[in-house]
């Protein structure tokens, strides 16, 4: 990361989408050992948000304008504007009017605070960090089984076996559920993780737990969980101030 130009494309890919949590964390560690390059970062980041937020405003505006003008009543003689037929015809065509407006306005802001669609634009597996494969220890391989997506039998693996780093252990172990899609288990666990402030990777409990909890549908819950990591420092804390804005939107 030290090459400016990688740092560039990672850039980029920051700003399409595209980076995973893992890169961004390096890129954020590079940026600070560039304070100039992080200060250009950080303005281009606020205008980013900025056009965005600009443009949504922007096409709203621009279809009310164009409904309005494709509702109004044909050129008609004003004395038949009297008649039943005009009357109902206006009637229809400013009832119409407003529905697509705010069927077409609230699909165009439904993508930015929709839980579900939240859910599956922000959640990323979490990695294995410390995966020393020249380490023979059962934990070791429990962690492959793990980092090659053998959930199932991690989950069975830490269920039946005690001789592991029990905080690590566990939050690997609520990742896995979430994995298989067993959010209520995932919660569990992460719920017990939250309250240990002392955890190395607490703000990545509280991201996973705001993310589930947003799964299950429990957003004031999630609220909650990303109001905390947002006193925090680090990636998970911006995204979760990212991810609470979206949500309050």
């Amino acid at each position: 990361m030290s090459d400016l130009s990688n740092i560039e494309q990672q850039i980029d890919a920051y700003f399409n989408g595209q980076l995973s949590v893992t890169d961004e964390e390096t890129l954020m560690s590079a940026l600070e050992e560039n304070p100039e390059l992080k200060e250009k970062f950080e303005f281009a980041r606020d205008v980013f948000n900025a056009l965005r937020d600009e443009e949504a405003m922007a096409f709203e505006e621009d279809l009310s304008s164009v409904i309005k003008s494709k509702s109004r009543v044909p050129e008609t003689p004003l004395a038949d504007y009297n008649s039943p037929g005009a009357r109902v015809y206006m009637v229809i065509s400013s009832v119409a009017a407003v529905v697509l407006i705010a069927s077409v306005i609230f699909g165009l802001f439904k993508k930015d605070n929709d839980p579900q669609q939240l859910f599956a634009s922000y959640y990323q597996t979490y990695p294995v960090k410390e995966l020393q494969r020249s380490d023979a220890s059962e934990w070791q391989k429990s962690l492959e089984l793990y980092a090659n997506e053998d959930y199932d039998d991690f989950i069975a693996w830490v269920k039946t076996n005690t001789d592991y780093p029990q905080r690590d252990g566990q939050f690997y172990l609520a990742i896995a559920h979430m994995e298989e899609e067993e959010f209520h288990s995932a919660k569990s666990i992460l719920n017990q993780l939250s309250a240990d402030e002392s955890f190395v990777s607490h703000d990545a409990v509280l991201w996973y737990l705001a993310l589930t909890q947003l799964k299950l549908d429990e957003i004031e819950a999630a609220k909650e969980n990303l109001e905390k990591l947002s006193q925090l420092n680090g990636v998970y804390a911006r995204n979760g101030i990212q991810l609470l804005n979206n949500l309050e939107k």
